[in-house]
């Protein structure tokens, strides 16, 4: 382990002598901070650890991640073959064990309440230095980094050099199981887990488990009766900090990515990039079992559900499916009671996404207009589907009629005429 680290036999013809290194007082210092006894080294790599840790050096580390940064270079320059024993050094506040003591230092910031570095620009906080450097490159205006073969641009080295594996057409890392192929390490051991059966990472508290120890960092955050982030303009609170950047979206007023093909226009670069996909003439994304074709590789993985038996069963009444999320939605048909109420009626819904599409139909003026004709409506999936009307081409068409479509549920519902079977509520 840690003590044991870099004893390092200079072997010899004659003989196998070890040999202590003559290494300048700061280099002694710094890895007698991580190693508690006399540090071996051959002499003629002595030197050379001098010459490169002065040139990886950054000045304006702190003092911790200076020591924790030349400790990782020493481990993966200079520690080969070295035995490693289990870990010695234990969080007091929670099940964290680590290797090395520098290690159990940078995790116990976690637990700290009081955040001591923030950004000047903004509201940023943190505990890491090294957390807040990254931080700031996001309120600089020029990009360092730029592509040579598209207009991507960043501040971030580690996102350029992963963005550049976009562009590779070769995968270096493929799946044995299946054919999923990517050059992104990190995602391949993501997916290996999902070939697994086991589901190792369970909730103390309930029932849940899961394959991902993310999943159950995010799951136990349910169980927090005290939301620690909450927003500033609304009286909105949660413990999750991606659903808080989610809803501060809804705050904001202009829509700063805009698609330059049509008047599309959104807050989110999530949803631009999704989006142009819709501008594609040629669909990449086949489904081997049938001629459905996509753009989005969800949409796929969504439809692959519609070819496999329906397994996820409701335990109060017959209905079944292959979707969870359409489980979990159908199960609140049967809670009770209905916690969201409505205000101006007595309908009440167990939802909160149901009380807002009720909502609408209180309000008078009618946002949301067609350009085309005067139809209008509050609902911006109703005027989806009406936009599709005017369109010449119909995408969806019968294989054994002339019946055609834009608006997939007509054509599903259209097809169960061929088979003889009635329509019945999904949800």
């Amino acid at each position: 382990c840690v003590n044991n680290l870099l004893k390092y036999f200079c072997c010899s013809a004659e003989s196998c002598v070890m040999t202590h290194a003559v290494v300048k007082e700061e280099i002694k210092q710094e890895i007698s901070t991580f190693f508690d006894e006399t540090i071996y080294l051959r002499d003629d790599v002595t030197g050379t650890i001098k010459e490169e840790h002065c040139e990886d050096n950054v000045k304006d580390e702190s003092e911790l991640e200076r020591k924790h940064n030349f400790a990782v270079y020493l481990l993966d320059n200079y520690s080969e073959n070295i035995p490693r024993i289990s870990n010695d050094f234990k969080c007091d506040q929670c099940d964290y064990s680590a290797k090395y003591k520098y290690q159990l230092q940078i995790h116990r910031l976690v637990h700290k309440t009081t955040k001591e570095l923030s950004c000047s620009q903004c509201k940023y906080v943190t505990n890491f230095k090294s957390g807040l450097r990254k931080h700031l490159l996001i309120h600089a205006t020029v990009k360092h980094f730029k592509c040579d073969l598209c207009d991507y641009g960043t501040n971030d080295q580690s996102n350029f050099k992963r963005h550049l594996l976009t562009h590779k057409s070769t995968k270096d890392f493929q799946c044995d199981l299946c054919n999923y192929a990517t050059n992104n390490k990190a995602h391949f051991e993501r997916h290996l887990v999902t070939h697994s059966t086991a589901k190792n990472f369970q909730c103390e508290q309930c029932d849940f488990a899961s394959k991902y120890k993310t999943s159950l960092k995010t799951h136990l955050l349910t169980h927090k009766t005290v939301k620690d982030l909450k927003c500033d303009y609304c009286n909105y609170a949660t413990n999750s900090k991606c659903n808080l950047n989610t809803h501060l979206l809804k705050h904001k007023t202009l829509k700063n990515f805009k698609c330059a093909h049509c008047d599309y226009a959104t807050k989110q670069k999530y949803s631009l990039g999704r989006h142009l996909l819709t501008h594609k003439a040629v669909k990449d994304i086949q489904c081997a079992l049938c001629d459905y074709t996509t753009n989005v590789k969800y949409s796929l993985k969504k439809h692959l559900l519609t070819h496999t038996a329906k397994v996820l069963k409701c335990g109060q009444c017959d209905y079944a499916t292959y979707s969870k999320s359409y489980l979990k939605q159908h199960l609140l048909r049967h809670k009770l009671p209905k916690e969201f109420n409505c205000a101006q009626c007595d309908n009440a819904f167990s939802h909160k996404s149901f009380l807002i599409k009720h909502l609408l139909t209180h309000r008078i003026a009618k946002n949301l207009k067609c350009t085309q004709c005067p139809y209008s409506t509050d609902s911006s999936s109703n005027l989806k589907v009406h936009l599709l009307t005017h369109r010449i081409l119909k995408d969806f068409k019968c294989a054994r009629c002339d019946y055609a479509t834009n608006v997939k549920c007509n054509f599903k519902r259209h097809l169960l005429k061929h088979t003889g079977k009635t329509s019945a509520n999904t949800i």
